[in-house]
């Protein structure tokens, strides 16, 4: 029997082109929420780490539950940024 193991490497182009930072294997540098270095930037799933690709079936509840805490975040993000906007253009009462 042969296994042959895939050299795991991230398609980041679009984040380092943005300027986030990435660590010495090359991953995007992630805070818990999967936030990058960007503000409002987030690398979600197996962009974030080889983990999430090399051990699917024992992951899927930790990845799913990362995944859910990224999505949190963002979303909190969208809302807060979305009242600031709306606070900027109210019409003055």
């Amino acid at each position: 029997m042969l296994f042959v193991v895939p050299d795991l490497a991230p398609r980041i182009e679009l984040l380092t082109g943005l300027g986030a930072a990435v660590d010495p294997a090359g991953w995007p540098v992630v805070d818990p929420t999967e936030a990058t270095t960007i503000a409002g930037v987030w690398a979600i799933g197996n962009t974030t780490s080889s983990a999430h690709k090399v051990i699917h079936a024992a992951a899927a509840a930790d990845a799913t539950a990362a995944d859910a805490t990224a999505a949190e975040a963002i979303n909190e993000d969208l809302l807060h940024t979305d009242l600031r906007h709306r606070r900027r253009v109210a019409p003055a009462s």
